[in-house]
């Protein structure tokens, strides 16, 4: 069977605020646009390569994987492959998952 992608209400709310980041500092809101699509498509790639990625130590059964400067932090699931969130690498921390 194959796996439904799930992405949670923090990783929704991550894209949401990368994409208005990128648009309010290049004044572009197509290129910021552009970017959120480009790390949807992302995580539905992972459907066809769910163990891609490293595994994310302080969490055992989540996986970070680098999406340019951002980092996609998911689970899977017997039926589900869950994004947990979307971050920007280039922060001082990771998030909490």
């Amino acid at each position: 069977m194959a796996l439904k992608l799930e992405i949670r209400t923090r990783a929704r709310q991550d894209i949401c605020a990368i994409v208005l980041y990128i648009a309010r500092q290049n004044g572009d809101f197509r290129v910021a646009r552009q970017l959120g699509m480009r790390l949807l498509d992302r995580c539905e790639g992972l459907l066809a390569t769910p163990g891609m990625g490293a595994p994310y130590r302080p969490r055992p059964g989540v996986r970070k994987l680098n999406e340019g400067a951002y980092k996609v932090f998911y689970q899977v699931t017997r039926t589900h492959l869950i994004i947990l969130r979307i971050w920007d690498g280039r922060r001082a921390h990771d998030p909490q998952l």
